[in-house]
């Protein structure tokens, strides 16, 4: 303890000694500066961006999963029920406020697609099989070329589409070229290719009508009806569509959003996180090394200033003390100055790509802070270095 207090007080009184020093050796304080204030801008900017561009993901994430509900079976028994959704629950459900869109989906077992001249024998593993009406397409943001999704809707026609890497797979181009030509045999029923669905998440899936689907399945008990709703209206339409759909019976349906992203957004701020973590640690390390480079030139230069000063009674904390003000000096310099720079280049790139800033005033006092922390630390061994220098060898060095 009495040592730190001998350092402090050698510290208080080196002050006038340290702005002499900067100043007789500008050139090389600036330099010092400035690599303070790139290391320091540079993690400020990285931060900044990691922290804008998170959001931004963590915001599109959110708005493409928080308004699409899904709607199905809550599992009662299906002997208490008729039909889960008879004729006309989709027309229904988007007659109700906030609902932008709503259709049906049935997955199909792969191994009904036997056709050995589609897709060599069958469906691969991740793709997918299933019965879907128009309105489902349309409701999970997809779109189908060309033309449109409407001949789902007539499973008398025995339409069928595939997703973009189904597409790939046949060699059927995905926009603008001709489909025709590809037949699909799924339940000893022929269903011939009418087109491509684009986006959706659909590209490993061969979509057939709903109607199909549910003749071959037998039951709709398996059937999830997603609905799109107005963003911020989740919740209410949540809250009545068992209502609409079943007024006497809403217990036998299940909502629920149809991708929960909250685990998906954490991660994204984890990693982003981690990124900023390591960035700084290399550029903190990079600085300090800096600083701790020159300064040991710096000792080496001065050394029979410091062979005067420990003959005329300077103790070896007043040497340390100098230097290591010095760098704390030069750090508080570079961080201000590097604060500044990673708050005006994050505001322009957030600014140029529609971000929100993610930077205030008080980031720009973690980055002095920072500045000091990493000078002062830099300069405890060129510090040690000096206090050790031998009074009587050091007067006579020229």
């Amino acid at each position: 303890m009495t040592h730190f207090r001998r350092f402090a007080v050698a510290l208080r009184d080196s002050s006038e000694d340290v702005i002499v020093q900067l100043q007789q050796r500008k050139s090389r304080t600036v330099l010092l500066v400035v690599a303070v204030a790139l290391s320091v801008g540079a993690l400020g900017t990285a931060s900044g961006l990691a922290a804008a561009s998170s959001r931004h993901v963590s915001a599109q994430i959110a708005a493409s999963g928080s308004n699409l509900l899904t709607v199905r079976s809550c599992k009662c028994p299906a002997a208490e029920f008729g039909a889960l959704f008879p004729s006309g629950s989709v027309d229904l459900v988007e007659q109700l406020p906030m609902v932008e869109g709503a259709g049906l989906r049935l997955d199909l077992e792969r191994a009904l697609l036997t056709d050995p001249r589609v897709l060599a024998g069958g469906l691969s593993e991740g793709q997918e099989l299933i019965g879907a009406t128009s309105g489902y397409v349309h409701a999970i943001g997809a779109s189908v070329a060309p033309g449109g999704a409407s001949l789902l809707d007539s499973s008398a026609l025995h339409p069928a589409f595939v997703g973009a890497d189904v597409a790939e797979t046949l060699g059927v181009p995905a926009i603008g070229g001709p489909v025709s030509g590809v037949a699909f045999n799924v339940q000893n029923q022929e269903f011939g290719l009418a087109g491509v669905v684009l986006g959706g998440g659909l590209d490993s899936t061969v979509i057939v009508p709903y109607e199909s689907a549910l003749a071959i399945r037998g039951s709709d008990r398996e059937t999830v009806m997603t609905v799109r709703v107005a963003m911020g209206a989740a919740g209410p339409v949540a809250e009545a569509l068992p209502y609409a759909l079943a007024p006497d019976a809403p217990g036998r349906f299940s909502v629920s959003l149809a991708a929960d992203t909250t685990d998906v957004r954490g991660r994204i701020d984890d990693s982003m996180q981690r990124y900023v973590s390591v960035v700084g640690a290399v550029l903190t390390l990079i600085a300090a090394l800096l600083i701790a480079n020159a300064m040991i030139v710096s000792v080496a230069a001065r050394t029979s200033e410091i062979g005067l000063r420990r003959a005329i009674g300077a103790s070896q904390g007043a040497v340390m003390a100098i230097f290591v003000l010095e760098g704390a000096v030069v750090g508080c310099l570079g961080g201000l100055t590097g604060g500044s720079l990673a708050l005006v280049g994050v505001a322009s790139l957030c600014a140029v790509n529609g971000w929100t800033f993610a930077l205030g005033a008080s980031d720009l006092g973690l980055a002095l802070l920072l500045g000091i922390g990493v000078g002062g630390v830099g300069a405890i061994a060129p510090a040690v270095l000096a206090a050790r220098i031998d009074p009587a060898t050091a007067v006579r060095v020229d």
